[in-house]
Parts: structure tokens; sequence; C-alpha cells
């Protein structure tokens, strides 16, 4: 993945843009383990699913955390457009 960010960087600016793709790329690795999932949701222009809206969807997925032991049943959002996402915190 660096070596595809440092040819794009080359390409578009030479020596001085494997530089910069370097240096954003450290960026990224950096802050994007930081952001939490209903930031990068609002972001796609997602939104919080509550039971009311979705009542299938919330017994699925409460059958699914009792089956996992899960502590806390996990939040669904829904993301407009025709991807796949699989997110998690």
């Amino acid at each position: 993945m660096g070596i595809i960010l440092s040819l794009m960087g080359f390409i578009l600016a030479g020596v001085e843009g494997i530089l910069w793709s370097v240096v954003l790329g450290v960026l990224i690795l950096v802050i994007s383990p930081n952001l939490p999932p209903p930031f990068i949701f609002s972001l796609i222009g997602g939104r919080l699913l509550f039971a009311d809206d979705a009542p299938v969807l919330y017994q699925i997925t409460q059958k699914l955390a009792a089956r996992a032991h899960l502590t806390t049943e996990p939040a669904l959002y829904y993301l407009p457009g025709h991807m796949m996402y699989g997110l998690s915190n």
C-alpha cells in the first residue's frame, strides 16, 4: 500500500510527492484508528437506526448478541448507497 501511495506521489509531484505521500500515509495510519465509527458514518451520510425504525433487524441483533454472549448489543446504522460496509468498534 505504501509503495502504491509513493508511486502516486511520484507521478503527481516527483520526488517531493514521495515525501508528501509518506507523511500523509503515516498521518492517516495514526489518525484513522482513533476515529469513532459514528463519525465515519456521519461522513457517509449514515444515521443511527432505532428499534422503531427496523424492529425485525433489532430482534435478529438481540438474538445474535445473546448467542454470542455480548454484554451490549451492537448499534445499527443506515448507510445510504449500494456499497456494503462492515465496521466495528
